[in-house]
């Protein structure tokens, strides 16, 4: 954001390297598992760093966890991004796998995916820490985030 340098780093709960050869990124989830919205539907990245542009931000992305995972590992071992799919496993419903887009769609929309993560997503990134650093502070989009905050309690804003 604005030509200053950020470095990115995440912590994966689990990469598999299934037989079909695609990387399946996995992160446990013992309570609420997020919504993800759906990457492969166009979008215009906001303009301006106010509550409406992270309202737009949200109603796509939904959760950014995952993209974000299969963004800093595709990068970091230099594969193409149609190479990982990413997932939840939900710890308190039977340990099922709650896949965000699965092989088959990536496959199907190939162009789609790859060029979400190599010029959207990016740009998504640069958005979000600009905001952080030169936006207003103005609370989480969700309401219900707040609920699960360990900083509620000393929380200006904390609804």
């Amino acid at each position: 954001s604005n030509g200053e340098k950020f470095k990115l780093t995440g912590r994966i709960d689990r990469i598999d390297l299934r037989n079909n050869g695609i990387y399946y990124i996995l992160d446990y989830k013992s309570g609420r598992v997020p919504e993800c919205g759906n990457i492969l539907k166009d979008f215009e990245i906001p303009i301006s760093f106010d509550r409406e542009g992270l309202i737009s931000l949200y109603t796509f992305l939904k959760d950014i966890q995952l993209p974000f995972y299969v963004y800093l590992y595709a990068v970091e071992k230099n594969i193409a991004f149609s190479d990982v799919v990413a997932g939840f496993v939900d710890l308190a419903y039977k340990g099922e796998e709650i896949i965000w887009i699965n092989e088959k769609k990536i496959q199907k929309q190939k162009e789609d995916y790859q060029n979400f993560f190599s010029y959207l997503f990016p740009e998504i990134l640069n958005y979000l820490i600009g905001h952080m650093l030169y936006g207003p502070v103005i609370g989480p989009i969700e309401p219900k985030t707040c609920t699960y905050c360990d900083y509620k309690f000393c929380c200006h804003i904390a609804f």
